[in-house]
Order: structure tokens, then C-alpha cells, then sequence
């Protein structure tokens, strides 16, 4: 199914970053009420077994949309992920995708990354801080079980100073 202009050249405008959001939800929420949806022609791109979370949305919304995975993520063999996490000896892991979190729980086990001791928050008190970069992250690593925190950017880059930030504030009260 082709794309219209009208729904190409709209969809990259609000899929260009302008703030931080948490993928497609905010996507979502940015879209929703932007066009009249029924009947227009959508294209999402994906990775096999990515989320649909957009393309539910479109297809509630009335638009016919067509999903096309557009690439595949492979993970590192398991025992090279494991070995690489015990060389590193980790304080943070953040953590960028639900897939990410899957594919890491299953090469170092759930047992690395639940730190012994959790606090009512589920924030992590162990040796190895958890942080998910958003809420559909932070929401797989419950489902899996693993304290963490949810980071307040998603950007890698504002996110440094920050985990530095816990990791002194941890440092001063232990």
C-alpha cells in the first residue's frame, strides 16, 4: 500500500523530534487529534515482533494502515552478551527497549539484574541500578520482574548527568 503525500509528509513533521516523548505514545497523543484519520492511508515501519502501539491506534482511528517490517534486530549470542556483562561489572545499565530488556534478562538472568534489595517504589537499592529510558521500557522490565527506575529523559544525552547524579547521591548514603 503507498503512502499519500498528505500523510507522508504529516507524519514526518511529528515524527521528527521537537521534544522528548516516549516513542509512540507520544507520537500518539501528538497525532491523534492533529488529522481526520478515517480513510487516510498509513505506512508504519517495524522489526518483527516490535510494538503495534501506533498502528493500533491509526486502525481505531479509521485509517487503513499497512505495517511493513523494515528491519530486524538480531541480539549478540547470549554467552558473548554474559561475558561482556561480568568483564564490565556494571553500577548502571540502562536499559533502551523493551526488546532490550528481553534479550538482556535472557542472557544474565533476572537474578543479575533484581538487586537484593528493592524499596516499595521498585527502585533498584542493590549493587546494579536498572534505568529504563521510558514507560514501555520501564513497563517490560516489571513484567520481567527487575526494580529500576524510569528515567525523566530519553536522551541519551541529558540522561549521563543525571544517572551521575544518582550514582554520587547513592555513593553518599552508603
Amino acid at each position: 500500500m503507498a503512502l499519500s503525500r498528505f500523510s507522508f509528509s504529516f507524519l514526518a513533521y511529528f515524527t521528527i523530534p521537537k521534544r522528548p516523548g516516549d516513542g509512540a505514545a507520544s507520537l500518539w497523543t501528538r497525532l491523534a487529534d492533529a488529522t481526520h484519520w478515517p480513510g487516510q492511508r498509513v505506512l508504519v515501519l517495524t522489526t518483527p515482533g516490535g510494538l503495534t502501539l501506533l498502528a493500533d491506534h491509526l486502525t481505531a482511528a479509521g485509517a487503513h494502515v499497512e505495517v511493513v517490517d523494515a528491519y530486524a534486530l538480531r541480539p549478540r549470542p547470549a554467552d558473548a552478551i554474559r561475558r561482556d556483562w561480568h568483564a564490565a561489572h556494571p553500577d548502571v545499565v540502562v536499559v533502551t527497549s523493551p526488546r532490550a530488556a528481553s534479550v538482556l534478562v535472557e542472557a544474565v538472568g533476572a537474578g543479575t539484574l533484581a538487586s537484593p534489595g528493592t524499596s516499595a517504589s521498585n527502585v533498584p537499592t542493590g549493587e546494579v541500578r536498572v534505568v529504563a529510558i521510558g514507560n514501555t521500557t520501564a513497563a517490560r522490565l516489571r513484567d520481567l520482574g527487575i526494580a529500576h527506575e524510569v528515567a525523566p529523559h530519553a536522551d541519551l544525552d541529558r540522561l549521563a548527568p543525571w544517572v551521575e547524579a544518582r550514582l554520587h547521591a547513592a555513593e553518599a548514603s552508603s
